[in-house]
């Protein structure tokens, strides 16, 4: 496995889906990538009986799918272990099969990423604002790949509450000596006037070219059509979702009410916590991919020829 993924700081693969769970493993990517090598690390600590690993290892798919059931990323990922490996071989091929699949998804998962920042970095002009929101890696590298090919660039950068993911980003892209403004996420309508492109994050892409990202995602792509700002999503291909083609539905999690409020503090009040929401694709000026700017009405396509021949849904 490459990249900067913390992979040698697990023993196996449920360590994994807690740090998924609780969000120290955050963005859709890197979920992706992690999902993968969680897998990798059950074939390699295996040591139950050959008759039921294709069983087992489905469970443990289903366990890391359980953490994060918004993003299609990591059931993409999953699944393409899954489909890399043949149930009826033996176990040491099978073994060796889901170390392959999870290395060869994790590897592709990289390389699109960086496609992807070519196309985002394209789309950023000398002198431009962007504005983003939450913590998304191919959103940040976009940016960061227009800073370095020697663009001046100025962000503004919601905080993302109740979690603060857009502080991370704040201070990311300062450190790399970008001018940042940090909002809270309410404001974003007010600065939006000052804004010359939305570049933002995806955990999953329907086939309607809607898009589900971080609660808040909305009302920005609402406020960048009310002032006139393209709006851009990147995403990978494997953040699209083949499961939407057919007709099932992306789950909106809930989050603990903790994370907002004490409960306690608020008798007879129900404290709501969506992690996502949906942007319809008439919001949507293009989705950044590694194949170049697509359509939101040309997903269904796209899906077709990434998918085709595969099984895309399991964890139903």
């Amino acid at each position: 496995m490459s990249g900067t993924d913390p992979q040698s700081d697990y023993e196996n693969y449920l360590d994994v889906a807690i740090d998924i769970e609780n969000m120290k493993i955050r963005g859709a990517g890197k979920i992706a990538r992690m999902g993968a090598y969680a897998l990798r690390l059950f074939a390699e600590k295996y040591s139950n009986v050959e008759a039921v690993y294709y069983e087992t290892l489905e469970k443990a798919a289903k366990v890391l799918y359980d953490t994060r059931p918004t993003a299609v990323s990591l059931e993409n990922a999953l699944l393409s272990v899954l489909n890399y490996v043949r149930p009826d071989e033996k176990l040491d091929i099978m073994l060796s099969d889901t170390i392959e699949g999870a290395d060869i998804f994790i590897r592709e998962a990289l390389e699109a990423r960086d496609g992807l920042t070519r196309f985002g970095a394209s789309l950023i002009e000398e002198g431009y604002t962007v504005h983003t929101h939450c913590n998304s890696t191919a959103a940040i590298e976009c940016i960061l790949r227009a800073h370095n090919e020697g663009k001046t660039i100025t962000v503004h950068s919601t905080e993302s509450r109740p979690r603060y993911q857009g502080r991370i980003t704040s201070r990311e892209l300062a450190d790399s000596g970008i001018k940042v403004k940090m909002l809270v996420d309410s404001a974003a309508r007010l600065y939006m006037d000052d804004a010359d492109i939305v570049v933002v994050g995806a955990d999953t892409i329907a086939s309607d070219g809607s898009l589900f990202n971080k609660v808040g995602t909305w009302q920005i792509a609402l406020a960048a059509n009310d002032a006139g700002v393209p709006f851009y999503t990147c995403a990978e291909i494997f953040k699209f979702s083949p499961r939407t083609r057919s007709g099932i539905e992306t789950k909106i999690e809930l989050r603990d009410p903790g994370e907002i409020a004490d409960p306690g503090d608020f008798p007879g009040v129900t404290i709501l916590n969506p992690a996502f929401d949906r942007t319809p694709a008439s919001l949507i000026t293009g989705i950044i991919t590694e194949q170049g700017i697509v359509d939101p009405g040309d997903v269904p396509a796209v899906i077709d020829r990434k998918f085709a021949g595969k099984k895309v849904v399991f964890f139903y």
